[in-house]
């Protein structure tokens, strides 16, 4: 299993402007689309089957594949 935190919205810091959901959110969702263009050793994506709740996928790092599912609970969880 793989978890992966990010800190959005640091409050004690006062130079940061706040980043709305919705813009956070679709992030989220082109990264699970579109992985290569977050992730520079990424060789190659296969997308598999993609909706607006789920992105079935093939990652390519060299010799190691991993197949994977993201699964969207819309502006509430990525899993």
């Amino acid at each position: 299993k793989f978890e992966h935190l990010i800190e959005i919205n640091n409050s004690t810091n006062p130079l940061i402007q706040p980043l709305p959901i919705e813009h956070l959110w679709q992030g989220l969702v082109l990264r699970a689309k579109s992985p290569k263009l977050f992730v520079p050793h990424l060789d190659k994506c296969h997308i598999f089957e993609t909706s607006e709740n789920l992105v079935s996928r093939e990652l390519h790092y060299g010799k190691l594949v991993v197949q994977d599912t993201v699964r969207f609970s819309t502006l509430q969880h990525v899993h």
